[in-house]
């Protein structure tokens, strides 16, 4: 995704951009007429305030919105002899929290009222022209003023602890309702081990604000964002892989492109994909 919407938003600012996809599998493929998915997907990045300026700039807010629907509710867990349907207002789930955990509800509501004050925090931060992480001395500087004018008081480690016996925590991870939160993070991240962070709480919190369902699934955005590189100019070559990117100086000039005579000049190189010697 990362990769995707710097090829849009780059072509939408006059780039020359060649997005060149090769490699990656598509997200669907069909066994006997029947599309599957490669992996599960779940839309949990619409309400971050940086998608929304990623679709304002493109001009994509109300085409987007045609192509996705709230889930609701938004999961099931299923447990021995219960089905705990968590759903996407706040009252609902205190009312199914009561029903299945009636000794936890206040300590939910106190959970989801700390979550809400550093999902707020989170977004004033993420709405501001800011680089993360900071790589150079003014880098550094603006995130750290904007850090300073918007703390972040909580962790996600103040709100779920993994001690049995910690009192700093809201709730315990061995509560059945804090696996439950950790299952949420854990479906929306590529890590392996939790690093029980204020990324942990950007997570959990997209799934209180409610996830989305697109129609085509992973496909869908896939084929929104290559429209996009398309309709400002830029080439995007689905059957093509690179396979190495020359340098002079230590400065990219060119990469080699699979079934390309000669090389294709470049001046920059974005990527999801690790580099190899």
């Amino acid at each position: 995704l990362g990769s995707l919407v710097s090829a849009a938003l780059l072509a939408r600012r006059a780039f020359r951009v060649l997005l060149v996809c090769g490699d990656t599998p598509p997200p669907t493929y069909s066994y006997e007429n029947r599309p599957l998915a490669r992996r599960l997907f779940t839309l949990l990045v619409h309400h971050s305030p940086v998608w929304q300026r990623v679709l304002a700039e493109l001009a994509q807010s109300q085409t987007f919105r045609r192509r996705i629907k709230p889930l609701d509710p938004m999961f099931q867990a299923l447990l021995p002899k219960e089905r705990f349907d968590v759903p996407p207002d706040g009252d609902e789930l205190l009312r199914e929290v009561e029903r299945f955990f009636p000794a936890s509800r206040r300590d939910v509501e106190e959970l989801y009222a700390t979550l809400a004050q550093v999902n707020r925090l989170g977004d004033e931060i993420f709405s501001a022209d800011l680089v993360f992480p900071p790589g150079n001395f003014w880098e550094r500087r603006e995130v750290s003023k904007a850090l300073k004018q918007s703390p972040i008081p909580f962790s996600w480690a103040d709100l779920v602890g993994r001690d049995e016996g910690s009192n700093r925590s809201i709730l315990s991870a061995n509560h059945p309702f804090g696996e439950l939160m950790e299952l949420t993070i854990a479906f929306g991240r590529h890590l392996a081990n939790p690093p029980g962070s204020f990324a942990d709480c950007r997570l959990h919190g997209a799934w209180t604000r409610g996830p989305f369902e697109t129609t085509g699934g992973e496909s869908s955005i896939f084929e929104f964002l290559t429209e996009r590189v398309r309709a400002h100019g830029g080439d995007v070559w689905e059957d093509h892989v690179v396979t190495g990117i020359e340098t002079k100086r230590g400065r990219v000039t060119s990469l080699e492109i699979d079934g390309e005579e000669g090389a294709v000049g470049t001046t920059f190189v974005v990527s999801d994909r690790r580099a190899r010697e």
